[in-house]
């Protein structure tokens, strides 16, 4: 179900991205959804990967954040990579660093290698 409620274009612009590795990577995309941190019962927040099957290329992959809430059935992307100013070219990855609680909210802190 989340993999097929994935962002708009998401699994060609992956394939286009994994196929242009080479021509060993070409056909072996792989596309994944992880759960990164859950701050509500109605706040889950995924990462959807990018990557290859190959062993040999495991280690590089890009995800994209979504925030899936069970109770509307939505799922809300955010385009940290545009909004972070990294390049189409470059890798990204989702890292949990700490909740955060503010004053009629929740907050969750987001690292991006860079």
């Amino acid at each position: 179900m989340l993999l097929r409620g994935a962002p708009a274009g998401w699994a060609a612009s992956c394939e286009a991205k994994i196929n242009g590795w080479g021509a060993a990577a070409k056909g072996t995309t792989r596309l994944s959804v992880r759960i990164v941190a859950r701050t509500s019962p109605d706040e889950v927040w995924l990462a959807y990967r990018c990557g290859s099957r190959l062993l040999d290329l495991r280690r590089h992959y890009s995800e994209r954040l979504g925030l899936f809430m069970p109770a509307k059935g939505t799922i809300q992307y955010f385009a940290l990579d545009e909004m972070a100013g990294i390049g189409a070219g470059m890798l990204s990855r989702i890292k949990v660093t700490e909740g955060m609680r503010v004053e009629n909210a929740r907050g969750l802190v987001l690292r991006l290698p860079g």
